[in-house]
């Protein structure tokens, strides 16, 4: 009988025969000799291998339909693996670009937090300044003012004293002359 090999499809490094339908075994025949197999033993055996080749093709099907499947499978898992290692990618450069963003505004914010604080205390100390000049400047009038009130005060007071002064001088000098007369009544 003739064989022809073929590499093995599955990887196993054996080499299979062409692939035989259960036709092909169930109608095989073979040539009569005179002291040959007995032909009922011939056709069981046959049948029993048609059978169990039947059946092993039924296997190597559905085994191929799993591999085709769980090939199908793996596929998909691997197209949702790369689908999500580059959601994944995309969400790690957005939270970045995110974080960036943030960071940016915030400084802006702070800088512009910081330029309206030396602002204020700018415009405080200014603030301050001009009310401290103007202290100064209240204090001076005062201080002036209390110099002049005080002259007022020391000339009136001299002006008083002067006149009471006149006054009793003129009194005095009254007096002198009243009292020539006083003293002349009482004579």
């Amino acid at each position: 009988m003739n064989r022809r090999c073929k590499p093995n499809i599955y990887g196993s490094g054996e080499e299979v025969m062409d692939t035989l339908s259960v036709m092909d075994i169930e109608h095989k025949t073979f040539s009569k000799q005179l002291r040959g197999y007995s032909k009922l033993e011939v056709d069981q055996f046959l049948g029993q291998v048609a059978n169990d080749w039947e059946r092993l093709q039924k296997e190597l099907k559905q085994l191929r339909d799993q591999l085709d499947d769980q090939s199908q499978t793996i596929t998909k898992l691997q197209m949702r693996e790369k689908t999500l290692n580059e959601t994944l990618v995309t969400a790690q450069k957005m939270t970045e670009e995110i974080n960036k963003s943030a960071r940016r505004e915030s400084d802006v914010i702070i800088g512009q937090a910081e330029l309206q604080a030396e602002k204020i205390l700018s415009q405080a100390h200014q603030r301050l300044t001009q009310v401290i000049d103007r202290i100064n400047q209240i204090k001076s009038q005062q201080a002036e003012f209390e110099g002049a009130l005080k002259g007022m005060i020391e000339t009136h007071l001299r002006l008083l004293s002067q006149e009471k002064e006149d006054a009793n001088d003129v009194y005095v000098e009254d007096l002198k002359i009243f009292p020539k007369a006083s003293t002349s009544k009482s004579s």
